[in-house]
C-alpha cells in the first residue's frame, strides 16, 4: 500500500472572483511552502439524556471549521498575490520586467482564494474554498537567513477529490529573500538589529456560520492591526526615550535580490508594551526587544505600504 509523503505533497492556489466559488478548470500557482497545517475541525453536537447512567447517548454533525497555517520562505516572484490578499490594494506599473507593485492596506480584501492540497503519491486532493488571510507574520532573522512568512488561513468550506482541479500549474523559480536586508528608523539606518517580527492581523470573523449549513457563510474583515518587534543590541537609552515618550517614528525594511526587491514601509509607528531595557540573565551581550504598533499616516493614506519589484506583470 502506497503511503503519502510530505515531499510529494503540493499546495497551489487560484484567485476567486466570487467568495467561495472556484473558477472552472483553473490555472493554479504553486505555493513554495516549508510547512502547513491546513485541515478541518468539527465539534460534534453531543446528546445527553437524563437517566442514561452518565454517558452520552447520541451525536450530530457540527460546523466545519476549515483552514490552518502555511509557512514559507519569502520569494519575490511568488509572494505578491498572497500579500494582496492580506492587505487589499495593489497598483502595478511597468510595461516589461522588472514590474513594480505597490501594495497598501485597504478598506476591504479580495473575495478569496481556492487552495488545493494535493497528496500526489496516493491521488487524493483537498480543495479549501473561500480562503482569506487572517494573519500574516514576517520574520527577518538576525543570522541573514531566509525571510520567513506564516499565513493563518480561514476557509469557507473544503471538498475532497481523487484528481486535481488544475488545468495547469505555474511555478515561480526564485530564491528566497535573505542576507541583503537593510532597516531604517525614520531616515536613519539601523545597524544593530538582531531580528524583526512583523504581524498583520485582519481580525477576520471566525464565526460566520448560519442556520442550515455546516460551512461558513461569510468571513468578514475586522479592524486591521499591524504590530511587531525589533530586537536590538543594547547600547544606550535612545529607544527607551522614544518608548517612554510615545514618540512617533517610521520603519522601513528593504530586502534586495539583484534588480528585484521588497520594501516594507510602516510610515507611522509608536513603541509600546514592555520596556526595551534588557534584563540581565548571564554574562553575555545584552539585547533589548522593542515592541511597536503601526498607525495610519495621513500623507501615505495607510498604515503599511509594501513595494514589490519582480518579474511578474501582475499580482
Amino acid at each position: 500500500m502506497t503511503q503519502a509523503r510530505g515531499n510529494n505533497t503540493r499546495l497551489s492556489y487560484v484567485e476567486e472572483n466570487s467568495f467561495g466559488v472556484t473558477p472552472p478548470s483553473p490555472q493554479m500557482r504553486l505555493i513554495p511552502f516549508t510547512g502547513e497545517e491546513l485541515g478541518v475541525r468539527s465539534e460534534a453536537s453531543v446528546q445527553v439524556e437524563d437517566g442514561a447512567e452518565r454517558v452520552s447517548t447520541g451525536a450530530g454533525p457540527g460546523y466545519i471549521d476549515a483552514g490552518g497555517k502555511i509557512t514559507l520562505d519569502t520569494e519575490l516572484n511568488s509572494i505578491g498575490t498572497l500579500l494582496k490578499h492580506c492587505l487589499g490594494s495593489v497598483v502595478t506599473s511597468g510595461s516589461s520586467a522588472p514590474f513594480t507593485h505597490v501594495l497598501r492596506g485597504g478598506s476591504s480584501l479580495p473575495p478569496g482564494l481556492s487552495i488545493e492540497k494535493g497528496f500526489n503519491d496516493v491521488g487524493r486532493f483537498m480543495l479549501f474554498k473561500g480562503c482569506r488571510i487572517d494573519t500574516l507574520s514576517l520574520h527577518f532573522p538576525g543570522d541573514g537567513g531566509p525571510v520567513g512568512a506564516t499565513l493563518d488561513i480561514l476557509a469557507k468550506t473544503v471538498e475532497t477529490a481523487s484528481s486535481s482541479i488544475a488545468s495547469s500549474l505555474l511555478e515561480d523559480n526564485g530564491a528566497p529573500i535573505s542576507y541583503q536586508v537593510s532597516i531604517e528608523d525614520g531616515a536613519a539606518a539601523l545597524e544593530n538589529v538582531l531580528g524583526i517580527q512583523l504581524i498583520v492581523d485582519n481580525h477576520l470573523d471566525r464565526d460566520g456560520f448560519v442556520l442550515g449549513s455546516r460551512d461558513r457563510y461569510s468571513i468578514s474583515e475586522g479592524l486591521r492591526n499591524i504590530s511587531g518587534s525589533l530586537t536590538l543590541e543594547f547600547a544606550d537609552f535612545s529607544y527607551y526615550t522614544k518608548f517612554s515618550s510615545v514618540s512617533a517614528s517610521s520603519l522601513k525594511i528593504t530586502a534586495l535580490q539583484g534588480v528585484f526587491s521588497m520594501e516594507v514601509l510602516l510610515p507611522r509607528i509608536v513603541f509600546t508594551g514592555s520596556s526595551p531595557v534588557p534584563v540581565v540573565k548571564d554574562a553575555g551581550p545584552l539585547a533589548g526587544i522593542l515592541h511597536f504598533l503601526a498607525l495610519k499616516d495621513v500623507s501615505e493614506g495607510t498604515d503599511i505600504k509594501i513595494t514589490l519589484i519582480n518579474n511578474q506583470d501582475k499580482v
